[in-house]
């Protein structure tokens, strides 16, 4: 039901993070580390 729209990719692989947005508008960031 709550979801993150994705924002930004990871650019078809060369990036270790993508940038998101919660239900509210507010972006957050998951990276693989």
């Amino acid at each position: 039901r709550l979801g993150a729209t994705l924002l930004e990719g990871d650019n078809g692989g060369k990036r270790d993070w993508r940038v998101y947005a919660d239900p509210a508008g507010h972006p957050f960031c998951f990276c693989a580390c």
